[in-house]
């Protein structure tokens, strides 16, 4: 049996987070939603635990977020997908989903960046910076 439990933080600001449980003594699960380009405060877990952000992006165009290198060490890319909100339409809206996990203590930058991944030359349209540790 899971137990939801859902925390909106920082809503004027467009983030959303919840976190999941596992009743049989797993580690937590925080998910975060990002509308907007902004900086939000540090996010902290512990080691073991995982980070999942949803980056909204417009699918058909070209471009898609991206994790610039390098990923903070102390930090594991799980899952990197895109999530479609309605395949049927071409330029439709979705989210780009990352899952980071935290193999061991440490603090970093990890460094998302909104571009054409054709494009060598031409900075991204969006950059969004997020300070990440683990305890």
């Amino acid at each position: 049996m899971k137990y939801i439990f859902i925390v909106l933080l920082f809503l004027c600001s467009g983030l959303q987070a919840s976190s999941v449980e596992n009743s049989k003594g797993s580690k937590m699960e925080f998910v975060y939603t990002f509308s907007q380009n902004f900086p939000p405060e540090a996010i902290t877990i512990k080691k073991g635990e995982s980070a999942t952000f949803l980056l909204e992006t417009q699918l058909g165009t070209g471009y898609d977020w991206i994790v610039k290198p390098p990923i903070p060490s102390f930090l594991e890319l799980i899952n990197d997908s895109t999530i479609s909100d309605n395949a049927s339409v071409l330029g439709g809206k979705g989210s780009h989903l990352f899952k980071f996990q935290a193999i061991q203590k440490g603090n970093g930058v990890l460094t998302f960046q909104y571009k054409r991944s054709w494009e060598k030359d031409i900075a991204p349209l969006k950059v969004l910076e997020i300070e990440m540790r683990s305890e």
